[in-house]
């Protein structure tokens, strides 16, 4: 089971199990007045898996995440959508996604 070294448990077990148990993928609410998650609880589950990815997969190999190249950013994506619904994502959810893999590859 993974952990994160803080917190415990890896929530992205939890995050997989929500879509496993219900069968579909999470579908993120989208606050356009706030550029983020339109509930806490989503931004928190959200940030926290992309951080997962972004240690377990592809650690540090780039300066930032800017630079790393794009077939890469695809498939770190392709990991996120694996519990998360991206297919109606517009390019408001795709910036404030970016942001944060931005603030994770640091």
């Amino acid at each position: 089971m993974p952990w994160d070294h803080n917190k415990g448990p890896c929530l992205q077990l939890k995050t997989a199990k929500v879509t496993r148990v219900t069968n579909r993928r999470i579908t993120i609410g989208y606050d356009d007045r706030h550029q983020a998650a339109r509930m806490l609880e989503q931004h928190s589950a959200l940030t926290h898996d992309i951080g997962h990815i972004v240690r377990t997969y592809y650690p540090m190999q780039w300066k930032s995440w800017k630079v790393m190249p794009d077939e890469v950013r695809t498939k770190v994506r392709a990991y996120l959508s694996m519990n998360y619904n991206f297919d109606d994502i517009n390019d408001d959810m795709l910036a404030y996604i970016n942001m944060l893999f931005v603030e994770w590859y640091k």
